[in-house]
Order: structure tokens, then sequence, then C-alpha cells
């Protein structure tokens, strides 16, 4: 898969299955159940760094989940994911009312509403 189509899937995937809503260890259970499910192959909490361990990582694809946390917190932190070689893009998983560029660094970036599902 390009990284274009696993960005999609990953936003499809997340934004029709009901996930916990509450608490991000949840959440990241949830969503792990629902990649296996679907056949995606999702590695957690993949190194990149010491510092920077996102949630799951897919072909290239960053998907870091946030429940909670102030937006330039949570932005700087994937931004900084996308200054690794290994990264192609990235997805952003949560509840919060948040924005990204189409691009961080380069790299294509996309928000997965978690609560897209409960509506």
């Amino acid at each position: 898969m390009t990284t274009d189509q696993v960005i999609l899937r990953v936003v499809q995937l997340v934004e029709r299955n009901r996930c916990s809503l509450q608490d991000e260890k949840r959440t990241q259970v949830d969503l792990a159940k629902v990649f296996a499910d679907d056949g995606l192959n999702a590695s957690r909490e993949h190194r990149l760094s010491t510092n920077d361990i996102p949630d799951f990582f897919v072909d290239g694809v960053v998907i870091e989940v946030k429940i909670k946390g102030q937006r330039t917190a949570i932005y700087r932190q994937i931004e900084r994911y996308c200054t690794h070689p290994e990264v192609k893009g990235i997805v952003l998983v949560t509840s919060k009312s948040i924005l990204l560029p189409p691009s961080i660094n380069g790299l294509p970036a996309r928000v997965a509403s978690l609560s897209k599902a409960w509506l």
C-alpha cells in the first residue's frame, strides 16, 4: 500500500469503529483490535528514538492517539515524529477538536476523529 492508502485506511477504520473516548490506553487497546481484525499490520509503540515512541506504526505511517493534552504540545510531538527519516506520514487519532495542516515537514498529515463513530 502507498502512504496515502495507509493513511486513508487508518482514518476510515478509526472513524467507523467505536473506541473508548475516556482513557487513552483503552483507546489504544480498542484500536489494536480494530487494526488486527482488518488485517492491518500495526506495530505498537514503535521506537523512532529514545524519546519518540508513537502509539502505532504502519508501513512508515505514525498513528498517534491523543485524548487529552494541549493542542500546541500535541502538534510539537507529531511534528517531531515527522523529522525521522523512516516516517512517511502521520495520522492523529483524537476526540479533540483539532486541525492539522495537510502536511508537516513535507509529509502528509491527517486527523481521524474518534467521535465520528459515536454520532
